[in-house]
């Protein structure tokens, strides 16, 4: 008896045989908050949240290979209306432990690795791309990377009784759904993605909401937020990030500006793998930053102990 209720467990809980992030029934609810840089005015009075619905769209052929359309509906919490768009492509390789994705914001032919589920503990993902610089002398293909942390651990977690592979990555983001500056984790769960979303997890401000296959919710997000959710949880104003101001945010030149109510005393400047590459000591209210030694990437910028995300 005792074998019979083993071997039970294990089938209850064994790992999903098929991980598919790639399925048509497959859908995703996430949340992305952005923080308005200006001070309050009619058209800047807080925070902005916006509850992305996620799915898997039909099949296309690009470039001789096979992708999978991800659509995505958008709905704003001050706005009742709602927009649908290709947001990008996706493909599986290797029995689905590797999915590629082609970014619609870059070039048509632009390919990133956007997770492997191969990758062992203490290995550095590396998700890079080519990208083609129109340039006055000519065309120039340069190599850029959209997403490098560190794994800090593997293990598994049962979501509505599948038992599913999860990964954790080193990462310095706020979590803006919580108004608390903290270190936060990058989580891959397999044949899910990401807890901060599908596709924009390198780059932005999102939490994954819930994950659902065949209408069924199968991730419940930690907050107890709804799937479809869209804020507002808190005013600008309340806020200590009010009193600091970086700019320009993407940054396409090689001067940052900074500005504070109060003397900005420490300013440390950490890459996505954590690792520190600049500190400065402004002693002043307005400052000016040279970052002609970064290349092109995401950094978190703590100023006074508060961090912030700059996109270079």
């Amino acid at each position: 008896m005792k074998t019979i209720r083993s071997l039970l467990f294990l089938l209850l809980f064994s790992f999903e045989g098929n991980c598919q992030i790639i399925d048509t029934n497959n859908s995703w609810n996430y949340l992305e908050v952005l923080v308005p840089t200006c001070k309050k005015s009619t058209n800047c009075e807080g925070k902005l949240y916006q509850n992305f619905n996620c799915r898997i769209g039909g099949d296309t052929l690009i470039n001789g290979k096979v992708y999978n359309k991800v659509i995505e509906t958008t709905k704003r919490n001050n706005d009742s209306s709602s927009e649908s768009y290709i947001s990008g492509f996706l493909r599986e390789e290797e029995n689905h432990k590797k999915i590629f994705s082609l970014l619609s914001y870059l070039d048509d032919s632009t390919e990133v690795l956007l997770y492997d589920f191969t990758i062992k503990k203490d290995s550095v993902f590396n998700s890079t791309y080519e990208r083609i610089y129109h340039l006055p002398e000519g065309d120039k293909i340069i190599k850029d990377t959209l997403y490098s942390s560190q794994v800090i651990d593997i293990d598994s977690v049962v979501y509505m009784g599948i038992k599913r592979l999860r990964i954790k990555f080193l990462d310095f983001r706020v979590n803006w759904i919580e108004d608390n500056p903290e270190k936060d984790t990058v989580e891959w769960i397999e044949g899910i993605g990401s807890n901060k979303g599908l596709l924009n997890y390198a780059y932005g401000d999102y939490n994954l909401l819930c994950f659902k296959q065949n209408d069924e919710v199968k991730y419940y997000n930690k907050l107890g937020l709804d799937c479809n959710y869209s804020g507002p949880i808190n005013k600008l104003e309340d806020n200590e990030f009010n009193k600091i101001r970086l700019y320009p945010n993407p940054l396409r030149g090689k001067i940052l500006y900074i500005s504070s109510e109060s003397i900005i005393k420490t300013v440390l400047i950490y890459n996505v793998c954590g690792y520190l590459v600049g500190q400065f000591t402004p002693e002043n209210t307005d400052y000016q930053i040279p970052l002609y030694n970064l290349n092109s990437g995401i950094y978190i910028f703590q100023i006074d102990g508060f961090p912030f995300k700059i996109i270079i």
